[in-house]
């Protein structure tokens, strides 16, 4: 089957219409790709100084429960040595 020039300079032209378009889909898809891993490692970077931050609020927890048992004991302590139980 033989085609005449015009039906294949046609095809040509439509191939690289459809090349162009597939090449602009890459190039958006790799900006894209790009744009996610740069979200991703921020979002990673924000994760890690919020659990820095949660370890420390838990340790000052820890302290300050810590501390308020110590002074309950020494002041049932007290109270028992002063006869108020």
């Amino acid at each position: 089957m033989t085609s005449t020039p015009h039906l294949d300079d046609d095809a040509k032209f439509q191939l690289g219409i459809i090349s162009g378009k597939l090449d602009l889909l890459l190039v958006q898809n790799a900006e894209a790709d790009r744009r996610n891993a740069e979200r991703h490692a921020k979002t990673e970077e924000a994760l890690a100084d919020h659990d820095q931050r949660i370890s420390s609020l838990e340790q000052g927890r820890s302290w300050v429960l810590g501390g308020a048992a110590a002074i309950t004991a020494a002041l049932g302590g007290l109270a028992t040595w002063a006869g108020f139980r």
